[in-house]
């Protein structure tokens, strides 16, 4: 049966199933932008969700921008992984 399905009901269940904190996100079109902020020591990488106003595309990605300047996350995770 796999992901898809013309069915909106049953496609935002699975919506809220796999990716519960996001979907109402997607429902209600509005933009949205996951930064990655922190790398654990296993590699794994934690991320804030950023939400912006309807239609505010380029505020949330300035947004998100100033955030990666300001916790350089890139650097932390490519000296775990050279450990």
């Amino acid at each position: 049966m796999g992901w898809h399905t013309d069915d909106p009901k049953v496609n935002f269940e699975r919506q809220c199933q796999y990716t519960p904190h996001t979907s109402f996100v997607n429902v209600v079109g509005l933009p949205a932008l996951s930064v990655p902020v922190l790398a654990l020591d296993e590699g794994i990488s934690m991320s804030v969700q950023l939400i912006g106003r309807p239609g505010d595309e380029a505020g949330i990605l300035a947004l998100g921008r100033q955030l990666e300047r300001r916790i350089p996350w890139r650097e932390r995770v490519e000296a775990a992984f050279a450990a």
